[in-house]
């Protein structure tokens, strides 16, 4: 009886849910029920917060919410 050899690949969490989340087009649904002003000084519209609501309290996100900005600017420019 011969083995067969399995191979496997991490899919790292963060980027099925994150996809999933902008294939169903959330974030845009989300803006347009609940719109910001970015006039007001908002930096981040209502639907990208969620997303990263869902994100951190999947626990996907090892960062303290107060960095998030921050992580958002980084990722914009790389």
């Amino acid at each position: 009886m011969e083995l067969e050899t399995i191979r496997t690949e991490q899919l790292g969490h963060l980027g099925i849910v994150s996809a999933s989340i902008k294939q169903l087009g959330l974030i845009k649904e989300i803006d347009a029920l609940l719109p910001v002003s970015r006039k007001k000084g908002a930096k981040v519209t209502m639907g990208e917060r969620v997303a990263a609501m869902i994100l951190n309290g999947l626990g996907f996100l090892k960062v303290l919410s107060h960095l998030l900005p921050v992580i958002f600017k980084a990722a914009i420019k790389a």
